[in-house]
């Protein structure tokens, strides 16, 4: 299934184009055409939070045409990363061009943005980075597991 997501830019602003995909089960990509700054992060925002409302286990994040990427963009990523991380879902980006991924290396999110990881681990680097408490089932310690589909 592929929606397209069009939200209107002022003419004057550099063109963003995000498509939202859901390649497989459990799986919603998002897909980065253009630049991401001040002028756009509130499109990718609202992409990738609807990408989050399929309740995915893994939100892919294609970068591979994405041109730009300034702090807006970051604090976009990190803020839907934690968002993700506290529903059990795995942000991955994917194919970063090389002056995006210069961006993420010396924000040092590359390493947390880039891995493919199990839920746990996802939760407990989401804690240690970015101080995002795991959620946790009532009865126990141990973090909630995700409702079978």
């Amino acid at each position: 299934m592929t929606a397209r997501v069009n939200r209107p830019l002022p003419a004057t602003v550099a063109q963003l184009c995000l498509v939202t995909r859901c390649p497989s089960p459990g799986v919603a990509s998002v897909v980065v055409t253009g630049e991401v700054d001040m002028a756009t992060e509130a499109a990718l925002r609202a992409a990738l939070l609807d990408a989050l409302a399929y309740n995915p286990v893994v939100l892919e994040v294609d970068l591979s045409a994405c041109t730009f990427l300034d702090c807006s963009g970051v604090r976009v990523l990190v803020a839907v990363h934690a968002r993700a991380t506290a529903a059990g879902c795995l942000v991955r980006v994917r194919h970063p061009q090389p002056v995006v991924r210069m961006v993420l290396e010396m924000t040092g999110l590359l390493a947390l943005l880039t891995a493919t990881a199990n839920a746990n681990t996802v939760a407990a680097t989401a804690e240690t980075e970015l101080g995002v408490a795991p959620v946790t089932s009532p009865a126990s310690s141990e973090p909630a597991s995700r409702p079978a589909r």
